[in-house]
Formats: C-alpha cells, structure tokens, sequence
C-alpha cells in the first residue's frame, strides 16, 4: 500500500470510536484465525484457545488511534476495502525497538558475538531467531558483521519494513510456524514478552524452535499493554473476570478484574512452572528437549531473562 508523506502539522489526529473498533474487529478476526491454523499446521488447538489468540492479536493490532501515524486521513481510511484497512494497521512504519547486537547482549548477560561465532566456528554458519523483532537494528549489525554467514528470522504481530537477507514472518509468538521445530541454534527475545497474552506458550515455542543443543535467551516480566485493551476485555467479554492471586510472595491474596486478571489466570501457570523448575535444580524437559535454565535479573518491564541452553532431545 502506498501512502503519502504529511507533515506532523498536517495530520488531524482522529481515533476509532469502540463501535467503530468492533465492527472492525469482526472484518478481521477471521484472516487471523486463518493466520494461526496456518501457522498450526497439523498441530491441534482447544477451540476456546484458537479464539482467544485470535481476539489478541487482533486487538493487539486494532489499537484505539486510528492508523494516522500512516498518514491516512478517516476518509482516505474509510475509502478502503477490508483487507486495506487491515494492513494499514499491520504495516509498521517506523521501529521502535532500536536495540542491536551490544544491548542484547548486556540483556542477555553473554556477547552475542561470541554465541554467534560459537556457532559459525563450529558448523559454518548459524541460524538465529528474533521474537519480537522490532525495527531489525539486531539482524542489521548481524548482516553487516557475518555477511553470508548468519540466517537471520524475526517474528513480529505487524510488519516491519522489509530489509535484504532478512526473512520476517508475521505472526504470534505463541503460535511459530510448524516446521520451525528444531531449527534454530539462537532464539532470541527481548522485551516483547511484556506484551503477550500467553507467555507460557510462547516460551514452549521459543524452546520447540531452538536446536536441542541451542540456546535461548527469553526476557519476561509485568505486563505493559496488550495492545488495545478495552476491545479484548470486550471481545473476551472479560469485564467481569475475577482473578485472586495465590502465591509465596508479598501479593498473595490480591485480587483483580477485567482484562489484566485474565492476562493473571493465564500467566501465573507460567510463573509457578519456572519456580518448579528451580526447586529442581534448573533442569527441566521442554517440548521434547531437555534443558538447564538459569535467571538473571534486570530493572525494566521485563524484569528477568531466563538463559535456557538445550542439553539434547529428553
């Protein structure tokens, strides 16, 4: 799609009304599910689940300022046909996770040059994954510095620019395409998790794409927004959802509403699972791999990144 250039000054900032936001909402919520089956392949999914990420990602796309930061005037915008509007939200004008091989590396607590040189040292070549891939600054230094010998994959909910040499697939982190399994020797992400619904199985497929001797560098933590969350809470019809945190810790007893409650009651399963894995040693087995994890704490919204290193097929 190609859109014109206007000055700030020009454009009359104007926002979808929630009537407006449901109506398309329902446009798009079934290419998503189509996007998500795809991605499944031949996996199953439980009905409610399928339908549940595909209210995500649509809200997570769908948010409540309509696309003039695409400089799409509301006429130009309702001048269009379904599947325009749509990829004027999934079109990602500008990055802003500008992040590249020295950040990731200090979040990850090890270089990135020496994980990646690791790999080329020993087989030639190395394959990476990015979740959450932002603005590509990443995969940009990687291409410049291991030209020919990295193959770069990034994931994202929208559309970045495309760039030469890099390959970016759209679609959830809780949902990696099917013959991704095993694939990767690094699998990265890095401040994404903090917008995910599902966080546990976005890690299960963190860990199905990594090699069973690769390794993962996953960034987790509080959540930041799920995009649009006034619509999700609507389409999940959640307003109401209660959720009571039970835990150890200093927020046992707490209890919350709507949206970010059910964002809890699917989070926490997560939580408590890492906190098993650490009683146990940080050895754990991961779809079909066995694996050490070890944490390392950072200040951010994603406050801890789990280093997971696979130790082979379990």
């Amino acid at each position: 799609m190609t859109v014109k250039t206007m000055e700030p000054s020009e454009i009359d900032v104007w926002y979808l009304e929630p009537e407006e936001q449901d109506k398309l909402a329902g446009e798009m919520l079934p290419y998503f599910e189509r996007r998500i089956k795809e991605h499944l392949g031949k996996r199953k999914m439980d009905s409610n689940e399928l339908e549940e990420l595909t209210f995500y990602w649509v809200s997570s796309i769908l948010t409540q300022a309509a696309p003039w930061y695409s400089d799409l005037t509301r006429e130009e915008f309702y001048s269009m046909n379904a599947e325009q509007k749509r990829e004027a939200f999934l079109f990602e004008k500008e990055g802003t996770w500008d992040r590249a091989i020295k950040e990731y590396g200090e979040m990850g607590g090890d270089s990135m040059e020496k994980i990646i040189e690791k790999n080329i040292s020993e087989k030639g070549k190395a394959s990476l994954l990015d979740i959450g891939c932002g603005s590509l600054a990443f995969f940009d230094e990687v291409a410049d510095k291991y030209a020919g010998k990295v193959e770069c994959t990034g994931v994202s909910n929208v559309k970045p620019q495309e760039k030469k040499g890099i390959k970016v697939v759209n679609s959830l982190a809780e949902v990696l395409p099917e013959d991704w399994t095993d694939r990767f020797d690094l699998v990265t992400c890095f401040e994404a998790s903090m917008y995910f619904y599902d966080n546990g199985g976005a890690f299960n497929e963190a860990v199905r794409a990594m090699k069973p001797e690769g390794k993962l560098l996953y960034r987790y933590g509080s959540l930041k927004s799920l995009g649009n969350d006034d619509l999700l809470e609507r389409l999940l019809n959640v307003k109401d959802f209660k959720y009571t945190i039970r835990s150890e810790g200093r927020r046992n007893g707490e209890e919350h509403s709507g949206i970010f409650a059910k964002w809890l009651s699917v989070t926490y399963p997560f939580w408590n699972r890492l906190e098993e894995i650490e009683k146990n040693g940080n050895i754990a087995e991961v779809e079909g791999k066995r694996v050490s994890i070890k944490t390392i704490p950072s200040l951010s919204w994603c406050g801890l990144t789990l280093v997971v290193d696979g130790l082979g097929k379990s």
